[in-house]
């Protein structure tokens, strides 16, 4: 086991005429089983340490690769083959409002509507899916309907009811979605099933308790190659658990497991879902039904 310390602690070397001579000294004194076992455990450490730092970096990108073109989600479905995101938002058509206080009412701008609570959340919940899903790869675009241009001729989602939304009023008008309709109260029915909101204690004008929420994905009126993904609830809550439907996991497993099959096959399809209100908080949705169209 002389190399080691012949060449290490011994007379002063240049790197020149002390690389050989441990080369050479490896190359005989291999034969020593110690030093066989230690000149092992030490390429070891190094091979280890460098998969360990690199491996699970090559593991994630492949498996990233794997889910997002065999295992694809809602989100990845919706813009395949698309640079951005288009989402259509539907407003309440108020032009101007009353100030605290006295004084005259505050107009709006154009491009500067009310949008219901739940709607907004949607819409940030919406872009910080599609940032952390594609990074700076793909981009998200919001459009009003009366200025959406040619974003409605591609995939895209339309986020509101058809009471502030002419597209998704459009859709249903059209009988687009068999057997579904939204009745005054506001009330969904589908089929012979009927879905309400809920209220906190026996007031019909009390604090809303619970919220129900829908998603329908349909082919596009728009272009029949491209697909039309409606999000609405009866209440801006509502929306937001349909929002929180379409981008996340959610419970029962079979329900959500079919629901992003009918979508991966690109099969027309409904969804039902609601949630728990506790003021502001929106609790995570729960899906009632899912169904082919």
């Amino acid at each position: 086991m002389g190399f080691g310390f012949s060449v290490i602690f011994g007379e002063p070397q240049t790197m020149q005429t002390a690389m050989p001579r441990v080369l050479d000294a490896l190359k005989t004194d291999l034969s020593d089983p110690l030093v066989a076992l230690l000149a092992g455990a030490l390429l070891g450490g190094i091979v280890s340490g460098i998969l360990e730092l690199f491996f699970p970096r090559i593991v994630n990108r492949f498996m990233h690769r794997v889910r997002r073109g065999i295992v694809l989600d809602p989100l990845d479905v919706l813009m395949k083959k698309q640079a951005s995101l288009h989402v259509v938002v539907g407003n309440v058509p108020t032009v101007d409002f009353r100030r605290l206080g006295s004084g005259d009412p505050i107009v709006l701008p154009p491009n500067a509507p009310f949008l219901p609570f739940g709607m907004a959340m949607g819409m940030a919940d919406l872009r910080a899916a599609v940032s952390r899903r594609f990074g700076s790869s793909r981009s998200l675009e919001f459009h009003d309907p009366d200025h959406c241009g040619d974003s409605i001729k591609r995939s895209f989602i339309a986020l509101g009811g058809p009471y502030i939304h002419p597209i998704v009023k459009l859709v249903l008008d059209r009988g687009l979605v068999p057997e579904f309709t939204i009745e005054d109260g506001p009330i969904a029915s589908d089929q012979a099933d009927v879905y309400s909101s809920s209220r906190e204690g026996v007031k019909s004008d009390g604090a809303l308790a619970s919220d129900i929420g829908v998603l329908i994905w349909v082919r596009s009126p728009y272009n029949e190659s491209c697909k039309l993904c409606i999000l609405f609830g009866l209440w801006p809550q509502g929306t937001l658990a349909a929002v929180d439907a379409f981008l996340n996991k959610v419970g029962p497993r079979s329900k959500c497991s079919e629901l992003r099959r009918y979508i991966r096959r690109g099969h027309d399809c409904i969804a039902i879902v609601e949630s728990n209100i506790s003021g502001l908080i929106v609790g995570a949705p729960t899906i009632l039904k899912v169904r082919a169209l």
